[in-house]
């Protein structure tokens, strides 16, 4: 399973896999043809898969230059106290 981005006009899959005691994420570009798919040369480690797959898309932003989407505490816009909840705030993709 990957998780695909589509940033710049360009499609990444951020693939990942167990490695040793946690996770290991790297970032292929998918060719416009759609014939296959290049190595973009980034890779992260994490205890988790989501951890591993996050510092990926981090890394692979800043390379691009585009803002890092944030993943803050839901409770921090509601008035009730709740965090078993989070809210993702999300930037616009910047074209180029």
């Amino acid at each position: 399973m990957a998780r695909e981005l589509l940033l710049s006009g360009h499609r990444y899959w951020i693939l990942s896999e167990p490695h040793e005691h946690g996770w290991k994420a790297w970032v292929e570009e998918v060719r416009t043809d759609q014939s296959g798919t290049d190595s973009v040369g980034i890779e992260a480690t994490a205890d988790t898969r989501g951890g591993a797959d996050s510092a990926a898309e981090r890394k692979l932003r800043r390379l691009l230059q585009l803002p890092v989407q944030c993943v803050l505490p839901a409770s921090l816009g509601r008035r009730d106290g709740a965090s078993s909840y989070y809210a993702a705030v999300t930037t616009a993709s910047v074209s180029r």
